[in-house]
Order: C-alpha cells, then structure tokens, then sequence
C-alpha cells in the first residue's frame, strides 16, 4: 500500500495549498506570499510530524511535492481569477486534505510502531499543523482552536484507525476511513457543529 499513501500524501498536499492559496489572496499577498502560504499550509502538518518523531521531511528530497504545491496555487489562482470559483469549493478542498493527512500521519504512525497515542498525535500534527502556522503568519487566531469542528475530525479519525488496524489492513482501511470522516466533517459544516466552549 505504500505507492497508494504516497499518492494520497500528494493529494493532501494539492488540496492544502489550494486552500492556504485561497486565504492568500482574500488576504490580498503578491505571488511569493500566495505561493508561501500555500506552501506552509500544505506541508507544514507533516513537517512538524517528522521533525517530531526525529527524520526528515520528505518534500526536501521529492520534487513531487514542490509540484503539488504549485500546482494547487495555480490552480486556486486560476479558478478564482478566471472562474470566480465559490469558496465552498476550497472549504470542500481543505475537508479533503483534512482527512487524508490525518490518514497518511496516522499510518506513518504505524510505519514506527508507535501506539494509540502516537498514532493520534501524528494524524492530528499532520492534518492540522501547516494550517496552525499558516494562520499565525496571517496574523489570526488559529481556527482550529476556536472554530468548528476541525481538528477532532483529526483525532477521531486517529483513534478508529488504532482501533481498526489489525480488522481491515490496507488500501479498504484507507477507503473506509477517508470516507467517513469525510462525510463527517461535511455533516459538521452542514451543521456547523462546534466544540463546548468553557464561558468565562
């Protein structure tokens, strides 16, 4: 299954860069600050992860990535300057992204034999990390820590795919789980479901 995660791995990265592409330019960037952004958004996550866990990101040495990232830039670019594109199209992106990064970092979780909690922690840093830091950069509160319910998206997905490893390995675990919590990540938007928040 390792050229499907690899592929997977490249998707996430296309729709991520999409996404920070797309608060790039609602934040009015020139070209290098777009194509930052969407960078950062996109591999920031499993950047951070393998920083983590002691290696090196792999995008240094793989130019698929840097293509995946361009890629997913000019693609918002185009589509918004061209098309008008709605942004729900890059929410539906970034959902996207969001569930298959959590996948790949919970199976490079696997790939080290680490347990449940290692296996949370790499599909949540993975799937939430660049866009952590990309808004930071944007000099705004990071949405997952107040705003939707994003990140337990992240985490549950973690945690099922802990407790389903040894039931359906492989590329049928990969569809089932993408699958899921895609659709619930999608019914939370729908609606727009929120963590408790403590009222102080």
């Amino acid at each position: 299954m390792e050229i499907e995660v690899y592929l997977l791995d490249l998707l996430g990265t296309f729709t991520f860069a999409s996404y920070g592409a797309f608060l790039a330019l609602k934040h009015k960037y020139d070209l290098f600050g777009v194509l930052l952004i969407g960078a950062i958004t996109a591999l920031g996550g499993g950047a951070f992860r393998e920083l983590v866990i002691g290696d090196m990101p792999e995008f240094f040495n793989d130019l698929a990535y840097s293509a995946a990232v361009a890629t997913g830039v000019a693609f918002t670019i185009i589509a918004r300057k061209t098309y008008n594109v709605s942004s729900q199209l890059f929410v539906a992106l970034d959902s996207l992204g969001l569930v298959v990064f959590a996948f790949v970092g919970a199976e490079r979780a696997v790939e080290l034999n680490l347990g449940l909690v290692g296996i949370v922690f790499a599909a949540t840093s993975t799937a939430v990390g660049g866009g952590i830091m990309r808004d930071v950069i944007l000099n705004q509160k990071p949405e997952v820590m107040y705003r939707g319910f994003y990140a337990s998206v992240a985490f549950l997905l973690g945690t099922a795919y802990f407790a389903m490893q040894h039931i359906s390995p492989g590329l049928l675990q990969a569809n089932i789980l993408i699958f899921v919590f895609l659709l619930v990540r999608f019914w939370a938007l729908q609606k727009n479901i929120h963590l408790w928040k403590p009222k102080v």
